[in-house]
C-alpha cells in the first residue's frame, strides 16, 4: 500500500527572537532573525506599529528628557527638557510653549519626577528645577536652606519624601523634610544624607520605588532603602556586583525593576536579580562599551522596550529590543531612533512617547498602524531551517501553505530557501485582498463562491520542487500591515529502506 503525503503544520510562530544558537537548533517556533515585527499570544507574527510627529520639530534645541506631569486638577502635559533652551511644555493638542525660567544648561542630562503637584528636574549641574505648572522656580544649593537642594543626577519620590542621588559626593543619596514638617520637600538637612559605599569608586546613578523601598542603583551594585522614616532607614547591599550601566533604562513593572547590566538585562524583583536577556545577549554583548550609558528603557502594556546604539557608526540609539512579559519573547525594531522614552495618560489611557534620537527635536508617539510618521516600514520575519524532526531519508518537503490575516488590496513576499543553500531561493508573492482568490486561475469555482470577503488568506505556493528542509522568509517595505498566523507543508515520503 502506498503510503500517503504528510501534512505538518507550523501554526504557532510567536516564540520570539533566539540569537544563542545557529538557524538550524533554534525552536521551530523561534526566529534566528526578524525585524520590526511583533509576536502576540496566539503565536501570530504581525509588523509592528509605527510612529508618528507630535507637535513640530524644533530646528534649534536639543530634546533630552521627557516627563508626564498630570496635576490634581486633571490638566496633564509633557515636559520636554532642552539643553542650553528653556524647558517646554506640551499639552494634550499636542501644541508646545516655552516655560519661563526654565532652562537647563547645553549638554546637560536631566532626569525628573512628579511628587506634591510639582514637577522636579535635575542634571548635576543646575539646581533643581521646580515647575507647578505655571511658574518655574530654579532651586540654590545651599543645603539646610527653604528652596535649596544639592546637586543631584537621580531623583525619586518615596514615603512621602524627594531622594536626590549622585552629584558631587557620587555615592550620597540625600533626602527632603525638616524636623518640624518632615514632608516638606523644599528643604534638605545637611545631616539628612546616606551613603552607598562611598569609597567603592562607583556612584549612585537611578533610584526607584519598588514595593515598600527604595532601590539604589550603582553601575556595579544594587541596594535597597527599608523604613518609613530617618530613624528606621536601613540600606540593605542586595547584589554587591550588578548594578546599571544606563540609569535611563531603569523602569519598575509589576514584578520587579528592569534594567541593563554591563552583562546584560535582569529583573530586580526587590531581593534578587533575574536574567531577562538570554536569548538577545550574543546582540547585546557586542555593543561598543562606550555606547551602552546613553541606552534608555521604559516599560509599556506589558512591554520593556530596550533603545541601544547597536549599528556603532550612528551617535544615537537606532535598534529597539522589546521584551513582552506575557509571552517571555524578544524582537527587534529599527527606525525608531529614541533619546528618552515615556508613558503619558494623555486622554484617559496610556500612551508612550519618544524622542526623536538622530535628530533630537521631535517628539514621536507610537501609534496604530504601519507606517513611521506617515513613510514605509521595512520588516521581515524569517524561519530556522525547517526539517520537522524527519530524518531525511524519510521525507521531502514538496509544498507550502501560508495564512496571513486578510488586510487589504496589496501583497506580501515569500522567499522560500531549500536544501540548507541561503542563496537557492524561490520568491512568491501572497495577495492580502479579502475578495481576491485564495487559489488564483482555481478551476475549483468562482471568485464568489471561493474568494469573497475572507478573513484569512490560505495560500498556496506552488513550484517549489521537494527539499529535504525549508527556510521561510516573510518581508515587504510598504506602509502596508501584515500578519502572518502559520505555515503548512506537505512532505512526501521516501523509500524508508
Amino acid at each position: 500500500m502506498p503510503v500517503r503525503d504528510q501534512l505538518v503544520e507550523l501554526m504557532t510562530l510567536g516564540g520570539g527572537l533566539n540569537l544563542t544558537s545557529d538557524p538550524l537548533h533554534v525552536k521551530d517556533t523561534e526566529t534566528p532573525d526578524c525585524l520590526n515585527v511583533d509576536f502576540d499570544t496566539r503565536g501570530a507574527v504581525r509588523k509592528r506599529d509605527g510612529m508618528t510627529l507630535r507637535g513640530t520639530a524644533d530646528t534649534n534645541a536639543a530634546y533630552d528628557h521627557l516627563l508626564p506631569f498630570r496635576r490634581s486638577n486633571g490638566t496633564s502635559v509633557l515636559l520636554i527638557t532642552r539643553p542650553g533652551f528653556a524647558t517646554r511644555s506640551m499639552d494634550s493638542s499636542y501644541a508646545l510653549s516655552d516655560i519661563t525660567s526654565s532652562t537647563q544648561t547645553a549638554s546637560s542630562v536631566n532626569a525628573g519626577i512628579v511628587a506634591g503637584d510639582s514637577a522636579w528636574i535635575v542634571n548635576g549641574v543646575d539646581g533643581t528645577l521646580k515647575y507647578d505648572g505655571s511658574t518655574a522656580v530654579r532651586y540654590g544649593t545651599t543645603v539646610g536652606t527653604t528652596a535649596n537642594h544639592p546637586l543631584a543626577t537621580s531623583i525619586a519620590f518615596h514615603k512621602n519624601r524627594l531622594f536626590l542621588g549622585g552629584g558631587a559626593n557620587k555615592s550620597r543619596v540625600w533626602f527632603t523634610g525638616s524636623d518640624a514638617t518632615p514632608t516638606d520637600l523644599t528643604i534638605v538637612k545637611t545631616t539628612s544624607f546616606i551613603d552607598f559605599d562611598p569609597d567603592d569608586g562607583d556612584e549612585v546613578v537611578a533610584l526607584v520605588p519598588f514595593l515598600d523601598q527604595l532601590t539604589v542603583f550603582k553601575r556595579n551594585k544594587i541596594f535597597t532603602l527599608r523604613g518609613n522614616d530617618p530613624r528606621s532607614f536601613v540600606k540593605v547591599l542586595a547584589n554587591p556586583s550588578l548594578g546599571t550601566v544606563a540609569p535611563r533604562t531603569v523602569a519598575a513593572w509589576d514584578k520587579g525593576v528592569m534594567f541593563l547590566s554591563y552583562r546584560g538585562v535582569f529583573s530586580f524583583d526587590g531581593a534578587k536579580v533575574t536574567r531577562v536577556s538570554e536569548k538577545i545577549d550574543p546582540a547585546l554583548n557586542t555593543l561598543p562599551v562606550g555606547n551602552l550609558d546613553t541606552a534608555c528603557g521604559v516599560v509599556y502594556q506589558q512591554r520593556y522596550y530596550l533603545f541601544v546604539n547597536e549599528v556603532g557608526a550612528n551617535a544615537y540609539n537606532d535598534t529597539v529590543y522589546v521584551f513582552d512579559f506575557v509571552t517571555g519573547t524578544w524582537t527587534k525594531y529599527r527606525s525608531w531612533e529614541i533619546r528618552h522614552a515615556a508613558i503619558w495618560n494623555r486622554v484617559g489611557g496610556e500612551e508612550l512617547f519618544g524622542t526623536d534620537d538622530n535628530t533630537r527635536n521631535k517628539v514621536f508617539q507610537l501609534r496604530t498602524g504601519a507606517t513611521d510618521n506617515g513613510g514605509a516600514i521595512s520588516a521581515y520575519f524569517t524561519t530556522k531551517w525547517l526539517d520537522f524532526g524527519v530524518p531525511e531519508r524519510r521525507k521531502m518537503g514538496r509544498r507550502l501553505y501560508t495564512f496571513f490575516t486578510a488586510e487589504g488590496a496589496y501583497s506580501v513576499s515569500v522567499d522560500i530557501a531549500k536544501g540548507y543553500q541561503s542563496a537557492q531561493v524561490i520568491t512568491k508573492t501572497v495577495s492580502l485582498d479579502p475578495s481576491g482568490m485564495t487559489w488564483g486561475s482555481s478551476p475549483w469555482g468562482s471568485p464568489t463562491l471561493w474568494g469573497a470577503g475572507k478573513d484569512v488568506i490560505r495560500a498556496r505556493l506552488a513550484g517549489l520542487g521537494t527539499s529535504p528542509a525549508f527556510r521561510i522568509k516573510v518581508y515587504d517595505n510598504s506602509v502596508n500591515p501584515w500578519t502572518l498566523l502559520g505555515l503548512s507543508f506537505v512532505l512526501k515520503p521516501r523509500n524508508l529502506a
